[in-house]
């Protein structure tokens, strides 16, 4: 069977996507073969990129790679097709192999660095230090990187990824004073920062510091965005486990007072857990947790845990 003539970018990502999915091998190579010997293929830049992310959410990373290079013929300087290639292609190539992608990137203007563009680039570059040979050329490259997160936050003064990407390069340096510095400031300076606040709660989870996570996490679940950046099914988990230890340290005595915070965050958690694809451990200990929270407290919490 032939494939005929596809339209678009998209529409051929559609078809091998299909065709990945049946283990179609003469199909698969057909439209890899078509998207590479037809560079007049439609598609905008935004269609590339969009292209690539739906393959590479298949795990299909050279496939993703192959269509951004069709795509990087004809958008050269578009920095989204160049932080895909650094991103996607990480995952398939050599990681020097990817050098020279980074290189083109860093030839265009700053100002036209999309947050893709920041974000994989010091991602790369974190990764990269660990095939260094030298001191001198480690160091080289955390100077890059800590150049191109201050640009980061020049360019983009309103978003927290700056902030979240600090703390990630201080995290991999086990600098956790720092680490948690760059989270705290995201929170001051960023009024959406959704993703500080939880990361932020999430590292005091996990250090079992409780009063601490509940004002973080808090902070994060009231935040409206329009499209999440976070689990919010996770961070009420941790919000709801948090209210019940801090509760239990504190021995406050079991009224519906006292259990509504915490079973109310139980429930939105296991109703979110349900909506995002569900966690059945996580979902598990919730039903264990507010089971054994009725059953010493005498106190019902009212939660449908039949989805």
């Amino acid at each position: 069977m032939s494939i005929g003539f596809i339209p678009s970018i998209e529409a051929a990502s559609i078809v091998l996507l299909d065709a990945l999915n049946k283990n179609e091998a003469t199909i698969i190579k057909e439209v890899m073969d078509y998207v590479q010997n037809n560079e007049c293929i439609g598609g905008t830049a935004d269609s590339f990129h969009n292209a690539a992310t739906n393959l590479a959410r298949a795990e299909a990373y050279s496939c993703a790679v192959a269509f951004l290079e069709v795509g990087h013929k004809r958008y050269s300087r578009d920095t989204d097709i160049l932080a895909d290639l650094i991103h996607y292609g990480s995952q398939c190539k050599r990681i020097e192999d990817i050098y020279p992608y980074f290189l083109e990137l860093k030839s265009v203007r700053q100002r036209f660095w999309t947050w893709r563009a920041y974000t994989f680039s010091c991602d790369y570059l974190m990764e990269y230090i660990q095939y260094t040979t030298t001191d001198e050329e480690e160091n080289t490259i955390e100077k890059e990187i800590l150049c191109l997160l201050e640009s980061y936050k020049r360019n983009y003064p309103n978003d927290e990824r700056p902030f979240v990407e600090e703390s990630e390069y201080y995290e991999r340096k086990h600098d956790s004073e720092r680490q948690v510095a760059a989270l705290i400031e995201g929170m001051d300076k960023i009024a959406i920062c959704c993703q500080c606040a939880l990361k932020y709660a999430d590292y005091m989870f996990k250090k079992g510091e409780y009063e601490k996570v509940i004002p973080a996490a808090e902070k994060a679940v009231n935040i409206r965005e329009d499209q999440p950046s976070i689990s919010l099914g996770y961070t009420y988990y941790i919000l709801a486990m948090s209210r019940e230890v801090v509760m239990r340290k504190n021995n406050m005595q079991f009224t519906e007072a006292v259990l509504k915070p915490v079973y109310d965050a139980y429930g939105i958690s296991f109703n979110f857990l349900e909506k995002e694809g569900g966690r059945s451990r996580l979902q598990l200990q919730i039903w264990n947790r507010v089971k054994a929270l009725e059953r010493e407290s005498k106190i019902e919490s009212n939660i449908d845990f039949i989805q």
